[in-house]
């Protein structure tokens, strides 16, 4: 049986088999969109996200909010240098009372920063209830438990950061977020990208290949596909490294030698915080000629894509 693709609705060939989850590629070449099906339940995903400890399967959201209780200055940095900094470069961050809603805000880490850097009109979208509470209760900054709560041509900005891959459906996902944008409105995505060559060296062991915690795997072709599709204009498309060259190494090591991945803290102590960024600069400057060249042929390891709704 050929299963129509998610994202384009073409057919699509059996890709492979993961943690007992077929995943099917769909044969388009302007779309090349990998996906679970079947998918799992609302109730299997409830039960998967409320049992997994691994890190990277079931995200380090807590390790990210108790890092932010300790020294708020070090994660509100981390999320400058990694997302804020960007959407100011392109125009996407130019209001303090610009209307700003982040789709899986978890605990609201991210939240919290632009709260810090002075932006006061915040909410958040997460259906994970206990992580809403604490936004809420920490923050005093608003979490609907889906979008459909939120106004029509109400947002001026909405970010999804390692979000949308977690959606059985990622059509009707985009088309509720074109829904409660104003025109001119803009949105901010950061997906793992399939078409790396990260993925191509390393497989079935990819860092990102994780059903049923991700159940769509986009190219730059499918995710530009969706998105115009759904009415948006893209007008930045980006491949970065936006996870740390340290915690990939981490990962396949821990793989290799069946070892618990190690702790994803930000905040560490001052001696090991600076050995961890020498550590990190030395490797991105060894690795920057080929950063350069997979920047400008679209194989880094995300995708970052900004997009208009006109």
């Amino acid at each position: 049986m050929l299963n129509p693709c998610t994202v384009c609705l073409s057919p699509s060939t059996r890709w492979k088999i993961k943690n007992g989850y077929q995943l099917w590629k769909c044969v388009a070449k302007s779309c090349g969109h990998i996906f679970v099906s079947p998918a799992p339940t609302q109730d299997e995903l409830t039960d998967f996200y409320s049992n997994s400890a691994d890190s990277q399967e079931n995200c380090a959201t807590w390790t990210v909010a108790e890092d932010l209780e300790r020294n708020p200055d070090a994660v509100r940095e981390f999320y400058e240098r990694t997302r804020i900094r960007l959407l100011r470069r392109d125009g996407l961050l130019h209001s303090e009372k610009q209307r700003i809603v982040d789709i899986g805000s978890a605990t609201g880490s991210f939240l919290r920063s632009l709260q810090l850097s002075n932006y006061v009109n915040l909410c958040g979208v997460e259906i994970s209830q206990q992580q809403a509470e604490y936004c809420q209760s920490s923050y005093q900054i608003e979490v609907f438990p889906e979008t459909s709560l939120i106004q029509s041509y109400s947002t001026d900005l909405a970010t999804m950061y390692a979000v949308l891959e977690h959606f059985s459906d990622p059509r009707l996902v985009i088309s509720e977020v074109f829904r409660i944008l104003r025109n001119g409105g803009h949105l901010a995505i950061d997906v793992p990208n399939t078409r790396s060559l990260y993925q191509s060296l390393t497989q079935s062991h990819w860092l990102w290949l994780i059903p049923p915690a991700h159940l769509q795997y986009f190219t730059p072709r499918s995710l530009r596909r969706l998105l115009e599709d759904s009415g948006f204009e893209i007008v930045k498309a980006r491949t970065l490294s936006t996870t740390t060259y340290l915690f990939i190494f981490a990962h396949h090591l821990a793989q290799m030698f069946g070892w618990k991945l190690p702790n994803r803290s930000i905040t560490r102590t001052r001696k090991s915080a600076k050995l961890i960024q020498l550590a990190e600069f030395m490797i991105r400057l060894a690795l920057s000629p080929l950063d350069l060249v997979l920047r400008i042929v679209k194989r880094h390891n995300r995708l970052v894509y900004f997009a208009i709704k006109q």
